[in-house]
């Protein structure tokens, strides 16, 4: 954000938190919208501004408010996850051959079976993984997380002598993933909706091509409530605070009750 910040600062006079009025946060709204860039995106530009507004208006550098009505745009995204069969099919890959594809699929896997988030995977330490459980506190929210090790993810840990490969950085993570899921047969077609300002643009893709390191913290919650875990549990598990988000989740895995349901039963 900073950079687009400046770079819409740049024909301004210099200013202070104070600068930012009404009309100029709308202005910096719209510039973002100039760019090309989706609503969601901008969401989070917006989020992260006024987070840092907030900071300074708490800690005396700043006493205008007008930003806290700059309204963020939101547009509802398709919740990608990999199914049981999917995630199987990363798992069953012979990579031995490709021993820095097979890390980062085995990250991908560990990531899957914990909900840790990728800045999380990026910073846990030897000292954060006990027998059975993983102990840190969340980068993101500073939430102090108890995560349980399943079969699964013990299995990651043990094949890598009690912790885990080098995390690669994020972008370099996503680009493998879609090779991997690509090998892995991951070709089912999704219909990715998006919005930039009031535009809505369709586009099919490949599954495979969807996948990023998020995918595994959304498979690990979408798993676990087709498991039976309670919404209640798993927020507790990857520190979701707002039932909202984990709502989203609960429609999908209530449309996924709905297919199975109508297969058993048309045939008859």
């Amino acid at each position: 954000m900073e950079l687009h910040l400046n770079s819409f600062l740049q024909n301004e006079v210099k200013i202070t938190c104070n600068g930012f009025n009404r009309e100029r946060c709308n202005n910096f709204l719209k510039y973002l919208h100039s760019l090309g860039f989706q609503n969601n995106t901008i969401g989070n530009y917006i989020k992260t501004f006024k987070t840092v507004m907030n900071w300074a208006v708490e800690n005396g550098y700043c006493t205008e408010i007008a930003f806290k009505k700059t309204v963020k745009p939101n547009a509802l995204t398709d919740i990608i996850y990999l199914n049981s069969n999917e995630l199987n099919a990363l798992l069953e890959l012979n990579l031995s051959s490709r021993p820095g594809t097979e890390r980062v699929r085995d990250l991908f896997i560990f990531e899957c079976s914990t909900g840790l988030r990728f800045s999380d995977l990026q910073n846990l330490k030897s000292e954060d993984i006990k027998e059975n459980h993983i102990e840190i506190t969340a980068i993101k929210t500073m939430d102090k997380l108890r995560i349980p090790l399943s079969p699964l993810a013990k299995t990651i840990l043990k094949k890598y002598e009690g912790g885990l490969p080098k995390v690669l950085v994020n972008q370099q993570m996503n680009s493998i993933l879609k090779d991997i899921g690509k090998m892995a047969g991951l070709l089912e077609p999704v219909k990715v909706v998006r919005y930039y300002g009031s535009k809505r643009t369709e586009e099919v893709l490949e599954k495979y091509q969807l996948l990023t390191t998020h995918t595994a913290r959304r498979t690990f919650v979408t798993q676990s409530l087709e498991r039976g875990m309670r919404p209640e549990v798993i927020m507790k598990l990857t520190g979701h605070s707002d039932i909202k988000t984990m709502m989203k989740y609960v429609k999908i895995t209530e449309k996924k009750v709905e297919e199975e349901f109508l297969n058993a039963w048309n045939s008859i």
